[in-house]
């Protein structure tokens, strides 16, 4: 099996050198997909030239297929749009991978399972026993799920944990049985999340306020996610990205943040595929290591030497420079924030509005 896949690796290797030049530069990276033939981003992974030429090359990639023989890299949530990227990616990249769905049937999952290195398993992450079991001999996970339930009006009233589509049970509970999967399991070494950059804003922010009203207090449940992630003693990576976008424009830049920094970082959109290359560079990027990213777009006409590094903020056209210039583990915690209390000053507010509004209304037909 080893030699079969350094073959692969090689061939995809050799692939790869008919695209891109032998030289580093400061433009994003493409490979070749492995399905259709046309071209996707890779901005996270970096190939390396050397003086001694490709012969090197090919010594470091048989060396890079042997150490990753052995390895499998768990993909949660492989059928959505971020996952499917990253499952993509880490096939190019040569790495095994399982891919954990709800839907094992359905066209997503038939693409993901006919690439080579993907295996299909079902689960659901309200469900711990088939969390282990598709957990069971992977050295990382990639958990890029989350729910998607639109709130009601019998939210306020009812107890989340009666709805298993409730994002309480998906992205806090879900996220603990994920955990605890790892934390059984042999060998793990890391666990990579995506949530988002509303995380770190203001419970009273007009963002954070709108999302955890429409989407029954999603924000608030990723907070807690987050948070029994930190206090697990796993290694993990937590990126939070912008609002996400299936294409990208050209010539954008890359805007990333970590530790002090997420505080700081603005408002802004981002690629899928972009998001995909910073979770696979981040697997095992040793700066990456209990780390919490938030990551955008940069205008295309902004100065990535105006960046502020003091404040853990780079712009740039690749992750991994980027990474290896602000990436350092958390130093600040992840407090409460709250956020029931921010909606509902939110609704008395509007509420109060509305009634002043129909009292002056009323006020003036009287007349």
């Amino acid at each position: 099996e080893p030699n079969h896949l350094l073959i692969r690796y090689v061939k995809r290797l050799c692939d790869s050198f008919r695209v891109l030049p032998l030289s580093t530069n400061d433009h994003p990276r493409h490979i070749p997909h492995l399905t259709t033939g046309a071209s996707v981003p890779m901005r996270g992974i970096r190939m390396r030239s050397t003086a001694s030429g490709r012969g090197s090359l090919l010594k470091e990639a048989q060396m890079s297929a042997e150490s990753q023989s052995e390895k499998k890299v768990l993909v949660i949530g492989a059928n959505g749009r971020v996952g499917r990227r990253v499952v993509h990616q880490l096939c190019q990249a040569g790495i095994l991978t399982r891919c954990m769905t709800r839907d094992i049937n359905g066209a997503q999952a038939a693409t993901l399972s006919a690439l080579s290195g993907v295996e299909m398993v079902q689960g659901d992450v309200t469900d711990p026993e088939s969390v282990q079991r598709a957990m069971s001999g992977c050295n990382n996970c990639v958990a890029c799920f989350g729910a998607e339930r639109v709130a009601s009006f019998a939210d306020f009233f009812s107890d989340p944990t009666d709805d298993p589509r409730h994002p309480y049970s998906v992205n806090y509970q879900g996220v603990v049985t994920v955990v605890k999967a790892a934390q059984a399991t042999p060998d793990f070494q890391k666990l990579v999340r995506v949530t988002g950059l509303s995380v770190g804003y203001s419970a009273f922010s007009p963002v954070a306020v709108l999302l955890n009203l429409v989407l029954s207090f999603t924000i608030k449940y990723q907070t807690k996610g987050e948070q029994a992630i930190r206090s697990s003693g796993l290694d993990y990576t937590i990126i939070r990205p912008g609002s996400l976008r299936d294409e990208t424009p050209p010539d954008t830049l890359l805007r990333l943040s970590s530790s002090t920094g997420l505080k700081h970082h603005p408002v802004g959109k981002t690629g899928r595929e972009d998001v995909a290359s910073l979770i696979v560079a981040s697997l095992h990027h040793p700066n990456a290591s209990r780390c919490t990213f938030g990551c955008t777009w940069a205008q295309s006409g902004e100065d990535p030497k105006a960046a502020s590094t003091h404040n853990r903020i780079a712009v740039g056209s690749e992750w991994v420079p980027l990474m290896d210039a602000i990436a350092g583990p958390d130093t600040e915690p992840l407090n409460e924030k709250p956020h029931e209390l921010a909606v509902r000053v939110f609704l008395a507010t509007t509420a109060s509005v509305l009634g002043l509004a129909l009292w002056l209304i009323a006020k003036v037909v009287a007349r």
